[in-house]
């Protein structure tokens, strides 16, 4: 078993194959907000990093949690006014179970 290379960036438009692949998980879209697609293709990818990149980092904070460069999850901070914030992630399946990488994403 090959250690984990755990990291946060800025998405990609490269990252878009492995988002649709990871998000691709109807466990993921049942535990997460409203208007998560599931099933989750291409363009849907393609459309959430295109999301990320309109946002201004200081109200709402989109990043691919990565192993060894590859994007396996998302992570976000979205600023929801009167100094209250909301903090939502997800992995993919292959890493969901590894509470060590939740807990450094995090």
């Amino acid at each position: 078993m090959r250690a984990l290379q755990i990291g946060l960036r800025p998405w990609e438009e490269r990252d878009a194959p492995s988002l649709a692949f990871f998000a691709n998980e109807p466990l993921i879209a049942k535990n997460l907000r409203a208007g998560f697609p599931s099933p989750y293709g291409l363009e849907d990818a393609k459309a959430f990093i295109a999301f990320c990149h309109q946002q201004d980092p200081a109200e709402n904070l989109c990043l691919a949690i990565t192993d060894d460069d590859t994007a396996v999850g998302s992570i976000g901070v979205f600023c929801r006014g009167n100094g209250l914030a909301e903090l939502g992630y997800w992995l993919g399946r292959p890493y969901c179970l590894n509470l060590t990488v939740s807990g450094n994403a995090t």
